[in-house]
Formats: C-alpha cells, sequence, structure tokens
C-alpha cells in the first residue's frame, strides 16, 4: 500500500487542476476516474455515470480531497463488491499508453487503481473470503466488453 499511496502523494495540485479542467476527457480518461470515484466511496450511479460529478469530487478539499481519501483507504474494510465494480472500469480500458498520452494524472491513477484492486484482492484471498467474481477479474486484458446499466431503482449498478 505504501507504494501505492506514493504514487497519489507525489501529484501535484497542477495535475488536478488539468484533469478538473477537461471539458469531455477521453473515454479511458473517464474510466479511469470513475474507478478512483468508486474505490474512494462513490458508489452510485449519479456519482460516477457523467463527468461533471467527477469534477466535483477533484476539487473538493481539506478532508474531503481526493488525496486524503485515497491515503485513508483500509483494505480490510473496502468492500469486495466496490473493488469488482471499480475493477470493471479498468477493465473497459484498451491501452494503458493511450492514458498515459492524454493525462499523466490519468495515468497514475490508473496504476493506482490497478495496484489497490490487486492489493485488496490479494487480502481477501489471504483471508479466504474472496468472491469467486473479484477472482476472475481481468485487469490485463483489452477489452471486457461489459455493458454498466443503473437497475431498475437507480440506486445500484448491474452488468450486462
Amino acid at each position: 500500500m505504501e507504494r501505492l499511496n506514493s504514487l497519489v502523494k507525489e501529484l501535484k495540485g497542477k495535475s488536478l487542476a488539468e484533469l478538473k479542467g477537461y471539458r469531455e476527457p477521453d473515454d479511458d480518461v473517464v474510466d479511469v476516474m470513475r474507478c478512483v470515484a468508486i474505490l474512494v466511496g462513490h458508489s452510485k450511479p449519479d456519482e460516477v455515470m457523467e463527468w461533471r460529478p467527477i469534477k466535483v469530487m477533484l476539487g473538493k478539499t481539506g478532508k474531503q480531497s481526493l488525496k486524503k481519501r485515497i491515503l485513508s483507504i483500509n483494505l480490510e474494510t473496502l468492500d469486495q463488491a466496490l473493488i469488482l465494480k471499480a475493477g470493471k472500469w479498468l477493465e473497459k480500458i484498451k491501452d494503458s499508453d493511450h492514458v498515459a498520452e492524454i493525462s499523466q494524472a490519468a495515468m497514475t491513477f490508473y496504476e493506482w487503481s490497478k495496484g489497490l484492486i490487486r492489493e485488496a484482492t490479494n487480502f481477501h484471498k489471504n483471508k479466504n473470503d474472496v468472491s469467486e467474481e473479484l477472482l476472475h477479474l481481468r485487469l490485463d486484458r483489452d477489452n471486457a466488453g461489459a455493458v454498466l446499466q443503473e437497475d431498475e431503482t437507480g440506486d445500484d449498478w448491474k452488468w450486462l
């Protein structure tokens, strides 16, 4: 976790401002930031399906700042369902080099998210309480082809 957290600690405010400044970022950048949003606790569709709420998350300061929220994540309390949702967004990314070409900050968040999901999966695996679905999450394949839609209530998602 320390290595992953150091990636985020090293991010400059200018890099976050660059991300926040995008009006309509590339889909891969949005997917990376959706993943980050989910991992820090934004689990409702209206919090991550559009870019605007993600921009709001990027602009938070103080205790609610993205960096502080990331650095306060505890593997023991990180919900497997959220890990799986976040991982599904990362699976959609076709080419991480493409993310790096667009935004170094997005690439940092991509590496952090991918590493956190792996560490969390291993943590739960070692405790023998990992879900089958989480074990089969593939973060290194080209494209998962999954489609995410809101459920009937609008409070959660379902994968098709």
